[in-house]
C-alpha cells in the first residue's frame, strides 16, 4: 500500500514538472513571436519613412524670411516688397522621424508611441484627460498630463442652445408676438404662406412700442412674392416700421439692413440704399461683413470713406471674392502684390522658456502625424492656434501647414491656412497661395477640356469646394466623388444605370458635362454654379425674383446662405487658379472682371452666343 502511494506521488510530481516545462516553453515562444512581429513592424515603418523621404527629396526646397503685414490700400499703385532669392536650406520636415521627435520630448520612442495613442483618443473625445491622467493612470508621463491641462485651460464652450418653440402666428396676438425673438418668429412664419403675410403686413405696422421683430421677420418672408409691386410697397413699410426698434447689438441688425440695401439698389433707389448700407456697417455682430464692406464702398460717394471700407475688406478678408472685386474696382492686381512678398521659412522651434508649452504642442503634433493619427493631429493644431496664438510666428504656422500638406491632408491644410490668414493677412504669399489652391488629379481636369470643352480651372475650383479633392467623399444627400454628383444625376448624364462616382476620371467627366449643360442653359457661370448647388429650378425662380445685369448683386441676393457662399467661393477659386497656374494670365497687370471665366470663351468658340446674352455685359 505504501509503494502504491509513493508511486502515485512520483507520478503527480512528474506530470506537474512536465506541465511547467511546457508552459515555460510556450511563454518563451510567445515572447519570441511578439518580439519578431515588433521588429518586422519597425522595419516596415523605417522602409516607409525612407520612401517618403526619397519622394520628398525630389521636391524643390524653399527657405524664406518673415512676411510683412498688408498695408492700407492707397489710391496710388500698390507696390509690394521685392521678393528675395530663395535660400537652399533643407526643410526640417524632410528629416523628421519618430526617433527625433521622441528625443525632442525627452522620452523613449516606445513610451512616446503609447502616449500618442492615448493623446489621440483624448483629442477625438473618446476619453477624458482627467480620467487618463488621474483615474486609470495609463498616461504616466507627467509632461503630457500638464500639457493637456494647459491646453484645455482658458477655453470656453461656444455652444448655445438655439431651440425656440413654435408659436402659431395670429393677428389677434400681434402685439405680443412682436416682442418674441427674431429667430423664433422667423421659424414660425415659415409655416405661413407669403400671400397671407402680405395681407397681415398692414396690421403689423399699426403696432406701437418696441421690439418689432415680427415686422422684421415678415419683411424677409415677402421676398417670395417679388417682383410684385404690392410686395415691394409692403416691404418698405415693414422696414420703416421695424428699423427704429433694432439696435446694432441685435444679432439680426446687420442682415436686416444689408438685405434691404441690396433690394433698394436692385429697385433703383440709390439714396435709400446708401442709408441702409450705412446702418449695416455699424453692426456689432458680423455674419456678412465682407459683403457689407464691399457694398458700403460701392454705394459710397465719398472717396475717403470708400477707401476706408475697401481697405478694411482687403485687410480682414483677403481671400474673399469681394476683396478681389475691390481690387478690380481700384484697378490694382492682388496676384502681383502677394507674390512679390518674401517667402517664409518653415520652423519648428520657438525661443524662450515662456513658449515651453507651445513648443511641446509642436512636438506632439509631429508625433501624431508621424503615427498616422491625422484626425487627432487636426484637432490638436486648431487647439494650439487658439490657445497659443501669441507664441507662434508666421514661420511656425507655415511649418504646421507644411506638415499637414506633407501628409496629403488637403482639407485640413486648406481649413487651417484659411483660418490663420483671416487672423493675419501677412501669411498670404506665393507659398501659401499654392498650398491653398492645389492641383491634384490635374490630368483628368485637362482631359475634360478636350472631351467636354470645359475650363479645367473652373472644374478644379468646384472640386476644391465640393470635396477638397477627396475621391471617396460622400455627403449626407448621397452626393459622391470629387465633383459630388448624385447617382440619379449621373444616370441622366451618362445614360448608364450604374456609374463609379468614386473614380476621379468618371466624376470629373460627368461633372464637366453637367457644368457645360448648366452654363448653356443659364448663359452665366455664376448662375450655373448656383444651379449646380441648389438645383436649376431654384435658379429660374431667382432669375425672376432678382432681375439684374450686375452679377455681383445677383450673387449676394441669393436667399440661401450656403449657395450664396458656394458661388462666391468658387468664382474666387477660379480667379486664383487661373492666375497661379495659367501662364497666359499670369502677367496681367490689372485684374479684370473676377466673374469672367475662360469657359465662356469656349462657349463662344462653339457658337453658343444666344446663351451668353445674359452674361456678356
Amino acid at each position: 500500500m505504501q509503494w502504491l502511494r509513493l508511486f502515485c506521488l512520483l507520478l503527480l510530481v512528474s506530470c506537474t514538472t512536465s506541465h511547467d516545462v511546457k508552459e515555460k516553453k510556450l511563454s518563451e515562444r510567445r515572447a519570441r513571436l511578439i518580439e519578431l512581429a515588433k521588429k518586422r513592424r519597425e522595419l516596415q515603418w523605417k522602409k516607409a519613412q525612407e520612401a517618403r523621404q526619397n519622394v520628398a527629396a525630389n521636391r524643390p526646397s524653399r527657405a524664406t524670411t518673415e512676411n510683412p503685414t498688408l498695408p492700407m490700400v492707397s489710391s496710388s499703385a500698390v507696390i509690394g516688397p521685392t521678393k528675395t532669392a530663395p535660400k537652399t536650406k533643407k526643410s526640417p520636415i524632410k528629416s523628421l522621424n519618430l526617433k527625433k521627435v521622441a528625443a525632442s520630448l525627452r522620452m523613449p520612442e516606445s513610451e512616446m508611441r503609447s502616449q500618442v495613442y492615448h493623446l489621440d483618443r483624448i483629442l477625438r473625445g473618446e476619453r477624458r484627460a482627467e480620467q487618463a491622467c488621474l483615474g486609470s493612470a495609463r498616461i504616466k508621463n507627467r509632461h503630457l498630463c500638464s500639457f493637456l491641462t494647459s491646453l484645455n485651460s482658458g477655453t470656453k464652450s461656444r455652444y448655445k442652445s438655439t431651440y425656440k418653440p413654435y408659436v402659431p402666428i395670429n393677428p389677434r396676438h400681434f402685439r405680443y408676438q412682436q416682442k418674441l425673438s427674431y429667430e423664433q418668429v422667423q421659424k414660425s412664419l415659415r409655416k405661413r404662406s407669403s400671400k397671407t403675410v402680405l395681407e397681415w403686413s398692414s396690421q403689423m405696422t399699426k403696432i406701437r412700442g418696441c421690439p418689432r421683430n415680427l415686422s422684421a421677420a415678415a419683411l424677409r418672408k415677402l421676398e417670395d412674392l417679388l417682383p410684385s409691386v404690392s410686395a415691394i410697397r409692403a416691404m418698405e413699410n415693414l422696414y420703416k416700421h421695424a428699423s427704429p426698434c433694432i439696435g446694432p447689438n441685435d444679432s439680426h441688425y446687420e442682415y436686416f439692413h444689408f438685405r434691404q440695401a441690396l433690394l433698394r439698389h436692385l429697385w433703383n433707389m440709390p439714396r435709400q440704399a446708401a442709408e441702409s448700407i450705412s446702418m449695416a456697417v455699424k453692426a456689432k455682430d458680423h455674419y456678412e461683413r465682407r459683403r457689407v464692406l464691399y457694398w458700403a464702398g460701392k454705394l459710397e460717394k465719398s472717396q475717403k470713406l470708400k477707401q476706408k471700407h475697401w481697405s478694411e475688406l482687403i485687410s480682414d478678408y483677403p481671400l474673399s471674392y469681394h476683396a478681389l472685386e475691390a481690387w478690380r474696382d481700384l484697378g490694382k492686381d492682388p496676384y502681383t502684390y502677394y507674390t512679390q512678398k518674401p517667402d517664409m521659412e518653415a520652423s519648428r522651434d520657438l525661443r524662450g522658456r515662456r513658449h515651453y508649452r507651445a513648443q511641446q504642442g509642436i512636438y506632439w503634433l509631429e508625433a501624431l502625424y508621424l503615427s498616422g493619427k491625422r484626425r487627432g493631429a487636426s484637432i490638436l493644431s486648431s487647439k494650439l492656434m487658439n490657445r497659443f496664438s501669441d507664441s507662434y510666428s508666421p514661420n511656425n504656422v507655415y511649418y504646421v501647414a507644411s506638415l499637414k500638406e506633407q501628409k496629403n491632408n488637403t482639407l485640413a491644410t486648406i481649413g487651417f491656412l484659411s483660418g490663420q490668414i483671416r487672423d493675419d493677412s501677412a501669411m498670404l504669399n506665393e507659398q501659401t497661395l499654392k498650398m491653398l489652391f492645389p492641383t491634384p488629379y490635374f490630368s483628368y481636369f485637362q482631359d475634360a477640356r478636350v472631351s467636354r470643352k470645359t475650363d479645367p480651372y473652373l472644374l478644379l475650383s468646384v472640386a476644391r469646394q465640393e470635396s477638397a479633392f477627396n475621391p471617396r467623399a460622400r455627403s449626407v444627400a448621397d452626393a459622391r466623388g470629387l465633383m459630388q454628383i448624385l447617382p440619379s444625376t449621373a444616370r441622366n448624364l451618362s445614360g448608364r444605370r450604374w456609374n463609379n462616382l468614386y473614380s476621379p476620371k468618371t466624376s470629373v467627366d460627368l461633372g464637366a458635362k453637367y457644368m457645360a449643360q448648366l452654363i448653356s442653359k443659364f448663359g452665366s457661370v455664376e448662375k450655373a454654379l448656383a444651379g449646380y448647388n441648389a438645383g436649376p429650378s431654384r435658379v429660374r425662380t431667382w432669375n425672376a425674383r432678382y432681375p439684374s445685369e450686375d452679377i455681383t448683386l445677383y450673387m449676394d441676393l441669393i436667399p440661401f446662405k450656403e449657395t450664396r457662399n458656394y458661388v462666391s467661393r468658387i468664382v474666387r477659386n477660379n480667379y486664383w487658379y487661373e492666375r497661379i497656374y495659367d501662364e497666359s494670365k499670369r502677367s496681367v497687370a490689372s485684374i479684370g472682371p473676377v466673374h469672367k471665366s475662360s469657359l465662356v470663351d469656349s462657349l463662344v468658340r462653339n457658337h453658343k452666343k444666344s446663351a451668353l446674352k445674359a452674361y456678356v455685359r
